[in-house]
């Protein structure tokens, strides 16, 4: 009986949500790791390419593990850093793959997250089961797992409705709203058209002449300064011309 109880709890721990997969112990030492041949095989990677991605999936797997075992005090930056870590990987797994490799890729891991070496739902630890996770938690987590990749000009970009999410929108489907009946547009009338207002003369300011300056000499008279100094010599000349009657 006692046993019956045993695995009938084990059961239970192991089908709760998140729970089983947060506790998958990968192996990042071995050489030929069976998930990703299995990933490599499916997207049809030839050698060199098969070797480099088992790299940036190991590197990247250790480091998001780091970041989901961390104490629950840490769990708002570690879901920001755990997105980053998964967009800068997808980043380098662009440049391995062509455009149907990448968008089998996304499909493969959003059905088994286990074969990139991730933790989905990494905030179901089994050591906090009173701790509740935060909004962005939730947010980071559906970013990446229900975000819409997008092809253009020449590559994979990812974007996330952030204005419609809240907090267990993707826990169940959801049907998509349906598009609005195409509606005929009547079409506008055209402007009516309004005579142009008469335009006004614009009024003539009779400006008063420019008085004369007082500095100034007027044509046809002669200057009284000069006259005045026209008898004037110099102190040289007149000197000059004593000395010559005495002599």
């Amino acid at each position: 009986m006692k046993r019956i109880i045993l695995m009938s709890l084990l059961v239970w721990f192991l089908s709760l949500p998140g729970y089983g997969q947060f506790w998958v112990k990968f192996e990042w030492g071995i050489a030929s790791c069976p998930e990703c041949r299995w990933m490599e095989s499916a997207l049809h990677l030839p050698p060199s390419a098969a070797r480099e991605y088992q790299r940036i999936i190991h590197s990247y797997g250790k480091r998001i593990e780091r970041e989901a075992r961390r104490d629950c005090r840490h769990w708002d930056r570690s879901a920001k850093r755990i997105f980053d870590l998964r967009m800068e990987r997808d980043r380098h797994l662009q440049a391995l793959m062509d455009y149907g490799q990448f968008n089998l890729y996304v499909r493969l891991i959003r059905e088994t997250p286990k074969r990139i070496h991730d933790y989905i739902g990494w905030y179901n630890n089994p050591y906090y089961p009173d701790f509740h996770p935060t909004h962005d938690c939730y947010w980071y987590e559906d970013a990446y797992w229900h975000g819409t990749w997008r092809y253009a000009h020449g590559k994979w970009a990812h974007h996330f409705d952030k204005r419609n999410w809240f907090a267990g929108k993707y826990d169940r489907p959801f049907a998509p709203k349906p598009p609005k009946p195409h509606q005929p547009v009547a079409p506008a009338p055209p402007p009516a058209h309004r005579p142009e207002p008469p335009r006004r003369p614009a009024p003539q300011v009779q400006r008063p002449a420019p008085k004369p300056r007082p500095n100034q000499v007027k044509l046809g008279k002669k200057n009284p300064k000069k006259e005045r100094n026209a008898g004037h010599q110099s102190s040289s000349k007149r000197g000059a011309g004593r000395d010559v009657g005495r002599r």
